[in-house]
């Protein structure tokens, strides 16, 4: 699930330098709209890539006739993007200011959106990620390497945050404690 992966590397990178501002909505706006619009434009040699690799894993057939995306389905896909989007933006916001209180009403949004999900589409997280990990245990590798890649990306945008600028009203982990005269 490499969309997953680039989609968290960006959101996380990106929320360490965005504002509030409307200026910064606006601007998020417009690459949203810009990401769908690539995305419709790559749907059918996408479709047709995701269609071969399926069968080639399964042995199931789909079919030759590729049906276009229809717009339930991409709001469907929008709306597992946004759940997927708030919780890697929670996650960063609880990393970075480490209190209950900030990691409750950081996760909060992410829950009710997560409950949301079986309510919006027929599958669960628990179907592919469940095929993924049989994928891992039984040595397939791709499996193998997006899990690899999954600790690597999670490994580097904690880090990410050490060297990060202190944002308003945060603090960087470094910064957690004040230096102890024995660590000079």
């Amino acid at each position: 699930m490499p969309g997953f992966f680039a989609t968290a590397a960006a959101l996380w990178l990106h929320g360490r330098h965005a504002s509030a501002a409307l200026a910064a909505s606006c601007e998020r706006i417009l690459a949203a709209l810009l990401a769908i619009g690539l995305s419709c434009a790559a749907s059918s040699t996408g479709a047709s890539t995701v269609v071969q690799a399926f069968e080639a894993t399964t042995g199931a057939d789909v079919g030759s006739v590729i049906p276009a995306p229809s717009w339930m389905g991409t709001v469907v896909g929008l709306y597992t993007l946004g759940t997927w989007s708030v919780f890697v933006l929670a996650c960063r916001a609880a990393l970075v200011r480490r209190t209950l209180r900030s990691f409750a009403r950081a996760f909060a949004p992410a829950a009710v959106l997560a409950a949301g999900l079986p309510f919006v589409r027929p599958w669960t997280v628990d179907d592919f990620v469940a095929h993924w990990s049989a994928g891992v245990a039984t040595g397939s590798a791709p499996a193998q390497m997006s899990l690899a890649l999954l600790l690597i990306v999670a490994m580097l945008l904690a880090a990410s945050e050490r060297s990060a600028k202190p944002q308003p009203r945060e603090r960087l982990l470094r910064d957690r404690e004040a230096p102890r005269r024995h660590d000079d």
